[in-house]
């Protein structure tokens, strides 16, 4: 007959024997040694294995950034320091600014001044118009008996005029060189300051345009052009 065993296991009691379940005997402390140790490795190798901050960049390709320094707070708190750094930074601003002075001044040498033509003589000095007007004296009308003569001393006095110097003559009357020549006719002016210039000319515009702004064109106060428009006019 067997022996009757007592256990804490789980058994089934029969009338004969105890039968005993092997499956689920209590672990002995060699086996409970065994178990925490193999926890222990794999716990190890998990940690070995785990990524690294490196791994993982490589691995997702993308670059982790450095932190970046301040340049500003790299300088350092001495007065002398600081002093030494704002003059460094401000020599090179003159510096900079002179070479943009000089750039301005300076013209590239590629370009080549333009070359100044001489200037045109003024409207406003009328020389246009005294050319046209000698000086006399009174504002008496020219005999037919002495417009020959006239005449010819009109010539005279044009031929020895030199028209960059032509200023306003200082008689008391003026009188029209083109109307004695070509129509016979006394046409004088008082000479007087406000409005003379001007009366002149409108006078040789209009019954001298010809000879008027060929004489213009030929002292470069007008174009070729607007002579022949305004002759046609």
């Amino acid at each position: 007959m067997s022996t009757p065993v007592f256990s804490n296991t789980n058994a089934s009691i029969s009338s004969d024997f105890i039968m005993v379940n092997i499956h689920e005997q209590a672990q002995t402390p060699d086996q409970v040694t065994l178990n925490d140790t193999s926890q222990i490795i794999e716990m190890a190798e998990v940690n070995v294995n785990a990524p690294t901050e490196k791994t993982v960049s490589e691995a997702s390709g993308k670059v982790v950034p450095k932190k970046r320094t301040n340049k500003a707070n790299a300088v350092t708190n001495k007065p002398e320091d600081v002093l030494a750094v704002r003059r460094k930074q401000l020599e090179a601003r003159i510096v900079a600014l002179e070479s943009m002075v000089e750039s301005v001044e300076t013209p590239p040498p590629t370009l080549m001044p333009r070359e100044v033509s001489s200037s045109r003589p003024l409207r406003s000095a009328a020389r246009d118009v005294w050319y046209w007007v000698r000086p006399v004296t009174n504002d008496c009308t020219v005999q037919d008996a002495d417009c020959g003569t006239e005449i010819e001393a009109d010539a005279m006095y044009q031929e020895l005029l030199s028209f960059e110097s032509l200023k306003h003559p200082a008689s008391p009357y003026l009188r029209c060189i083109q109307c004695l020549k070509t129509m016979h006719k006394t046409h004088i002016w008082a000479n007087r300051s406000g409005g003379l210039t001007g009366a002149i000319r409108n006078h040789l515009e209009k019954y001298h345009p010809a000879s008027y702004y060929l004489k213009c064109q030929e002292e470069g106060m007008i174009s070729p052009s607007r002579w022949v428009r305004r002759c046609s006019a």
